[in-house]
This record gives structure tokens, sequence and C-alpha cells, in this order.
């Protein structure tokens, strides 16, 4: 509701001026994937990796595990991002039965 009216008052960014805005896209299988890893260590673990600094400094062990968890993704996901945008040869389908 904010950034709609953001959106509606014509605010812009404090630091590039552009106007405050989102594109609307489809979801896609790495939404859904992602999602799905996110809220099961989330429940698995019971907490958010928000408040990570603070488990930390508590000496909390499950502040180590996420932390651990939420290095791990950032290391991950530029390995999935290259694999995703390797091309891949395209399949003509207009040959086949009923298309």
């Amino acid at each position: 509701i904010g950034v709609r009216l953001l959106r509606i008052a014509s605010v812009t960014s404090l630091i590039t001026r552009e106007p405050i805005g989102w594109s609307v896209q489809q979801p896609e299988r790495r939404h859904v994937v992602g999602s799905v890893i996110f809220g099961a260590s989330w429940s698995v673990l019971g907490t958010c990796p928000g408040p990570l600094a603070a488990m930390i400094g508590e000496g909390k062990l499950s502040g180590l595990i996420v932390g651990a968890g939420l290095l791990a993704g950032v290391a991950v996901q530029p390995v999935l991002k290259r694999q995703r945008t390797v091309e891949r040869p395209r399949v003509e389908l207009s040959g086949a039965v009923g298309l």
C-alpha cells in the first residue's frame, strides 16, 4: 500500500530522482523454488534472517546457522544465475503433430 501511495503522489527516489514504481512479472520456477527453500529454512530453524546480527551478538547457535545459510545462498546465487543465462538450443515444434 505504501509504494502505491508514493507512486500516486509522484514521489521520486532520493538518490536517482527516478519515480517510485515497480514492474509486475509472472512468477517463474526460480521464484517458487527460492520461496520454498526460504520458508522451509525459516520453519526448521524457527528464525528469520532479519535479526541475524542480534542473534550472533547474543551468542545464539541459530544465528550462526542462519548466517552460514545466508552466506551459502549468496555464494551459490551467481553460479545458478550463470547456469540460467547459458543459451539453450531452441527446439522447433512447428512440425510436431497437432501444432
